[in-house]
């Protein structure tokens, strides 16, 4: 048996404060196996956020495209690593499996090969890893076509002939990359290119190690033939490859499901649930973790409208791609709007997660960071600062509760225009309603976002991370005007039967009523007259909300001006 991956993924700059540890993380010179990762790892040190990882290099296509939009300014050891990197590379050997060329050696250090149950390789396996490559690929490839994704375009012959070319070898600590090569027309940027792939020789570096082997292989398979459709049949923005990894890691889980190799980049101290913060445009090793964008995109406006946004990225870049072809029947929505949605079931993962509503794999997500902060009566003010395109989570602690409030910068034309700039915030928490700008909330505190523009910011908050059953405000102060809000924590309009009891368990009120949206979510409301429409006493009372497919119920107290 051969051993082998003895490059390290470790720091190649000066140094790399870690968020929220305040430690440098410094990285010796890794070794290489060949002048390709060599390469790699030279134009990788250079990318601002590339420095300090806790998981492998997912693709190589983010190296790839950065150095090819700042290739102007390389430097000559950089533009000789990003010519290699462009290069096709000879193998021993090759096979044809319907539109697909498989190159690979049998012998030597590009050898693939397969793994035995301790997750080991098997010598002389070279073959029977070739013809997996084949017959996975093919299996990705008339899935995407399913999918009516166009398949990638001829290369003209290059590798051999007129198949499509996958290429196997020791990449060190990365899946794999698709690379692009032969320009199709003139356009500045997002012009579309032929691609070509390479992939592991066998995928002994993946953790989890029940992930080692095919199964990595399957959803690398799966991502790169992803960029190969994006990059050869709609257009490649070379600083834009966040949405590029977005969609690819959501279709290897989509086509893989259970493999879910993309959890790890989940939990990884760059990841989604970590960093929040980061502009959703980033292209920063964030964006591996936000393939769960594609899950959200898929369940709530249906497999198709993922596709169509790639469809827009002929003539927009992705930003722009995804607001117009959400803005399309049947969808009727916006990128802002989707964005601001999606950060509400960033919240609703692991014990906060439903698969009825949220993300089908939610349970197995982290829970979202979030910044705790205590609050005095009668009043508080938060103060700080976001990126567009990114949100911050609120754990507000009061003597009764914990309230979570969510803030989101929902600045498109900011974040089209590549804005970096950080726009600053102040939070108002009071338990009065100091004025009408002031929004109640499912804990009774009142909250005010003040900035220069409102309509690009959103801000939610509930109770414990779930508002069901939750009634605001509590206490409720009524002279017969305002209302009593009880959350049914549903995104979409329903109808139930809204009763009303008091204490002793007198029906006050009862009437059968459609819920309306209040802050992301529906509600139901009372305005606190009985059926008679007398003005109700002061004291405690209990909804019970009778649902298509539930009964919800709650506690309040009602206090007469």
């Amino acid at each position: 048996m051969m051993s082998k991956k003895s490059i390290l993924i470790v720091l190649s700059v000066s140094h790399f404060s870690l968020a929220g540890l305040g430690q440098e993380i410094r990285q010796a010179e890794p070794t290489y196996e060949s002048s390709r990762q060599r390469a790699y790892f030279t134009l990788r040190s250079r990318i601002e956020g590339y420095e300090y990882t806790d998981t492998p290099d997912k693709c190589g296509l983010p190296v790839i495209a950065a150095a090819m939009a700042d290739r102007i300014r390389l430097a000559p050891d950089e533009r000789a690593a990003l010519d290699l990197l462009l290069q096709r590379e000879e193998r021993q050997k090759f096979i044809v499996a319907g539109s697909f060329r498989i190159h690979y050696d049998t012998v030597g250090v590009h050898a693939p090969a397969m793994l035995d149950s301790s997750h080991q390789r098997v010598d002389g396996t070279a073959n029977e890893f070739a013809d997996s490559v084949a017959a996975i690929i093919n299996h990705v490839a008339r899935a995407d076509s399913v999918m009516r994704y166009l398949l990638p375009p001829s290369d003209g012959g290059e590798g051999g002939s007129s198949e499509y070319d996958i290429y196997i070898g020791e990449l060190g600590n990365l899946y794999g990359e698709t690379t692009p090569e032969t320009k199709l027309d003139s356009k500045p940027d997002g012009s579309r290119y032929t691609t070509f792939i390479r992939i592991d020789n066998d995928f002994i570096f993946v953790n989890p190690a029940s992930n080692r082997g095919m199964p990595a292989l399957r959803v690398t398979l799966a991502h790169e033939f992803h960029h190969a459709i994006q990059i050869g049949s709609y257009g490649f923005w070379t600083n834009d490859v966040y949405y590029y990894e977005i969609s690819s890691v959501w279709m290897e889980d989509l086509l893989y499901t259970d493999v879910n190799d993309y959890y790890q980049y989940l939990t990884s101290s760059q990841g989604h649930f970590d960093r929040p913060d980061v502009p959703f445009n980033s292209n920063m090793l964030v964006m591996y973790s936000r393939g769960i964008w594609g899950h959200y995109v898929t369940k709530k406006y249906g497999l198709d409208a993922m596709r169509r946004s790639w469809e827009f990225v002929s003539t927009n870049r992705p930003l722009e791609a995804i607001d117009n072809a959400l803005q399309e029947e049947p969808y009727s929505s916006n990128f802002r709007s989707a964005f601001a949605e999606w950060t509400l079931w960033n919240l609703h993962t692991g014990i906060r997660s439903d698969a009825s509503q949220y993300y089908p794999e939610g349970d197995d997500y982290p829970d979202i960071t979030q910044t705790v902060v205590q609050f005095t009566p009668p009043s508080r003010s938060i103060a700080g600062s976001l990126g567009t395109l990114a949100a911050r989570y609120y754990r507000v602690l009061t003597q009764t509760v914990d309230f979570i409030l969510i803030l989101s910068n929902l600045n498109l034309e900011e974040a089209v225009e590549d804005n970096n700039t950080l726009f600053p915030y102040s939070l108002q928490l009071n338990v009065n309603r100091a004025d009408a700008s002031y929004e109640p909330t499912a804990a009774g505190i009142f909250v005010k976002l003040n900035v220069s523009d409102p309509t690009n910011w959103w801000t939610w908050g509930t109770v414990g991370g779930t508002t069901e059953g939750v009634a605001f405000p509590n206490p409720f102060l009524t002279d017969g005007r305002g209302f009593v809000n009880f959350s049914v924590s549903s995104q979409v309009e329903v109808s139930g039967k809204l009763n009303i009891y008091s204490s002793s368990m007198d029906l006050v009120y009862s009437a059968t009523e459609f819920s309306s949206e209040f802050l992301g979510e529906h509600i139901f409301r009372w305005s606190g007259r009985t059926n008679d429409n007398e003005l109700a006493q002061s004291g405690v009372y209990i909804f019970v909300l009778e649902l298509p497919n539930r009964i919800v119920k709650g506690k309040f107290a009602l206090i007469r001006k």
